[in-house]
């Protein structure tokens, strides 16, 4: 695998496990502000993961499901506490299935033939989500959640 499929792997990561973390937590309590700024980082990670792909001169797998994700977080990004409460957390849900969709497809297209096992896939695609849960959380609780509302 090319360092820079790599690279666009570990933004793509990113932006689901920020995003994930958007459905672990309290929102209400936080505030729309956090919802906000949350939104905006996995925005603002999401982008380089897609541009590395494009030059590259590789086709992002799943493109069609990484700009959805993309509209997605900006629809969140733009309309954080103005939602229904239940619609807001069905619109980050769809959004992060879409996501992790994307992450999965380009696990399936980035193992090798040779080793593409339903074993080695399964495996890999577990090592990938636990890692990216474990990357977007911990980074979203280093965002800061006082003074936001």
């Amino acid at each position: 695998m090319e360092l820079t499929q790599i690279s666009a792997r570990f933004f793509l990561e990113l932006a689901l496990g920020l995003f994930a973390g958007l459905l672990l937590i309290r929102r209400r309590t936080i505030g729309a502000g956090f919802t906000r700024l949350t939104a905006a980082f996995t925005l603002a990670s999401l982008l380089p993961g897609l541009l590395l792909v494009r030059n590259s001169g590789g086709q992002a797998p799943g493109a069609l499901a990484a700009v959805a994700f993309g509209i997605g977080g900006l629809v969140v990004l733009a309309a954080a506490g103005r939602l229904p409460a239940a619609f807001e957390s069905a619109l980050i849900a769809n959004t992060a299935m879409i996501s992790a969709t994307t992450l999965l497809i380009a696990i399936r297209t980035q193992t090798p033939q040779t080793t593409a096992t339903t074993a080695t896939l399964a495996l890999a695609s577990a090592s990938t989500l636990a890692s990216t849960l474990v990357l977007g959380l911990v980074t979203g609780a280093m965002l800061p959640a006082t003074g936001t509302s």
